[in-house]
């Protein structure tokens, strides 16, 4: 008569693990027989002996311990709170990490543009900035060239006026040299004939 309750026990445990109501209707079943087998002994609990009738009080405090408990479970298990925490994954937890999946997307998609951005703004920049090095560049050998033709130019300028004035000068000299020269020929002459006179 006590064997239905230990063979119900299954029914539960599927029944909570996969909320068939085919096991909830096979333990009510069970449990229908165990009422009916409980009544009988309840109404020949006065023919029982001193220690069948503790054993059944004992039974029947257990008994009204455990009557209450699997409807509760079966409330608990086809109400939404059966499994709060999966419960609040699918409709909190869920929701909220799409939500924070889709803006770190965004921002990444954002920072990759901005990335972009920059890397053309900085390669255009770099390009310009060579492309004045090189203006530098070449208009600094220019400027080098002329001024170094400007600086030769205005030396070789110099240089012929100085070769000009000693070219004068070397004139002069060669005429002051020939007077000098008719000088001392007439001296010379002019004393040969002093002394000529003297004699």
């Amino acid at each position: 008569k006590r064997g239905t309750p230990p063979a119900s026990l299954p029914n539960i445990r599927a029944f909570l693990l996969t909320s068939d109501k085919e096991f909830q209707n096979r333990f009510d079943k069970m449990w229908k027989k165990n009422e009916i087998r409980f009544n009988d002994l309840q109404g020949i609990k006065d023919k029982l002996g001193t220690k069948q009738t503790i054993e059944f009080s004992k039974y029947s405090e257990s008994r009204d311990l455990f009557k209450v408990l699997p409807q509760k479970m079966f409330d608990i298990r086809n109400g939404d709170s059966w499994n709060l925490a999966n419960k609040w994954l699918g409709t909190k937890a869920a929701p909220v990490a799409f939500k924070i999946k889709e803006t770190l997307s965004a921002m990444s998609i954002n920072q990759n543009a901005l990335m972009q951005k920059d890397g053309e703004a900085s390669s255009l920049l770099l390009k310009s900035l060579l492309s004045i090095e090189y203006a530098l560049f070449f208009v600094g050998i220019l400027t080098t060239f002329g001024v170094g033709f400007l600086v030769s130019k205005s030396v070789k300028v110099a240089l012929l006026s100085i070769t000009d004035q000693m070219k004068l000068g070397m004139t002069e000299i060669t005429n002051l040299a020939g007077e000098i020269d008719n000088s001392s020929q007439e001296l010379s002459s002019s004393a040969e004939q002093q002394s000529s006179a003297i004699e």
